[in-house]
C-alpha cells in the first residue's frame, strides 16, 4: 500500500467527490477513470531485447570450487516487472532481472550463481517509449478502479484490491540439464519460453569451476508483445 499511497489518494479524491455529487457514495468512478479503458491499443508495446552473457559465475552458494564430471542444472530466471516505487514518486517503467543458477547433481551439490538487471530502454522499444509505458503502469491501477469500484464492499478493500492488481509483472525460466562430463560450450533452445529463447552455457570446466562456467550468447524472442493494461495477458508472441 505505501508504494501506490500517493496515487491511491488522487483516486480516491476523484471517487469520493464524483460520487457524493451522484447521491451514492465514494463508489462511482469519475469519467477520466473510466475512459482509462479505451486506452489499450496504446499501452500494447513489442520489445526486442539484446543479447547478453553472464559469465563467469563467480559466487558460489555451496559446495566446493569443482563441479568434478557431474551432471548439472542450469536454471535461468527471468523476471519482467515495475519494481516498487514510493510515496509522491512515479514509476520508473520496466525493469529485467536475469539469474543464472548453476546446480551439481550428485558429489557435493555445489551452487553457482550471478544476475544482471537492465531499465527497458527506448530502443527495445518499438510501438511507444519508456515514458508511455511509465505512463500506463500508472494507468493499470485506475483501470482497476474502474471496473470494481461499483461492486467493492469498502474503498479499504478497492484500495488494497487495486494495489495489488496493479503490480505488473512477467516470470519465466530455461531450465537445462547438462550430462556428466559435458566440459564443452553447449546450445541450448526452448520453443515455449516467454521471454528467453536460447542460451549457450558451460556447466562444468577442467578444474576449478568458480569464474570459469555460465552462459554466454543468451538471446530473447524477437517481437515479444507485452500488454500494460489491467487483466490482461502482459506476454505474448
Amino acid at each position: 500500500m505505501g508504494a501506490t499511497t500517493s496515487m491511491i489518494k488522487n483516486v480516491t479524491l476523484g471517487l469520493t467527490a464524483v460520487g457524493l455529487a451522484a447521491g451514492v457514495g465514494f463508489l462511482t468512478p469519475p469519467p477520466a477513470i473510466a475512459q482509462a479503458q479505451k486506452q489499450s491499443q496504446s499501452c500494447q508495446f513489442y520489445l526486442n531485447i539484446p543479447t547478453f552473457d553472464l559469465y563467469p559465475l563467480i559466487r558460489r552458494l555451496r559446495g566446493d570450487d569443482d563441479i568434478d564430471g557431474n551432471a548439472a542444472t542450469v536454471n535461468l530466471e527471468s523476471f519482467l516487472h515495475q519494481p516498487p516505487w514510493g510515496q509522491g514518486e512515479k514509476p520508473n517503467g520496466l525493469r529485467l532481472d536475469i539469474t543464472l543458477t548453476i546446480s551439481e547433481q550428485g558429489g557435493d551439490e555445489s551452487i553457482y550463481q550471478g544476475a544482471k538487471s537492465f531499465w527497458i530502454k527506448d530502443k527495445w522499444i518499438t510501438g511507444g517509449t519508456d515514458k508511455e509505458i511509465q505512463d500506463c503502469l500508472i494507468n493499470v491501477f485506475g483501470q482497476c478502479v474502474a471496473i470494481f469500484a461499483k461492486t467493492a464492499r469498502t474503498e479499504a478493500q478497492l484500495m488494497a484490491q487495486c494495489s495489488k492488481a496493479a503490480e505488473w509483472k512477467v516470470k519465466d525460466a530455461l531450465k537445462l540439464k547438462s550430462g556428466s562430463n559435458n566440459r564443452k560450450w553447449t546450445g541450448y533452445e526452448s520453443k515455449v519460453t516467454k521471454l528467453i529463447k536460447s542460451a549457450d552455457c558451460l556447466a562444468d570446466s577442467n578444474g576449478p569451476d568458480a569464474g570459469n562456467i555460465g552462459c554466454k550468447i543468451i538471446t530473447f524472442h524477437p517481437n515479444i508483445k507485452i500488454d500494460v493494461n489491467f487483466g490482461r495477458n502482459p506476454v505474448s508472441r
